[in-house]
């Protein structure tokens, strides 16, 4: 028999929360892009707000994801995304 199943196994942890901080960082971004289009007024209190706590995503992730990637990813990353060319 053979099933599709999610791979559980403890050694895949890093992989997944790396993937899942990539995702959230570009997502993140694209949000911080949408609201610079917007061109919201960066003065008022509750944008103010909104880009302290945007601004508090990255640092919050690092801290939720820290004790999963003690163990080494089991694939190179130099800090750079690769892009397609279109």
């Amino acid at each position: 028999m053979v099933m599709a199943a999610p791979d559980t196994r403890i050694e895949d942890l890093p992989s997944k929360a790396f993937i899942l901080s990539v995702t959230i960082l570009g997502v993140t971004e694209a949000i911080r892009s949408f609201a610079l289009a917007r061109e919201l007024d960066f003065g008022k209190s509750n944008v103010i707000s909104w880009q302290e706590r945007l601004d508090s995503i990255a640092t919050k992730l690092d801290k939720a994801v820290e004790p999963v990637m003690k163990m080494p990813l089991p694939f190179a990353y130099d800090g750079h995304i690769f892009k397609r060319d279109e």
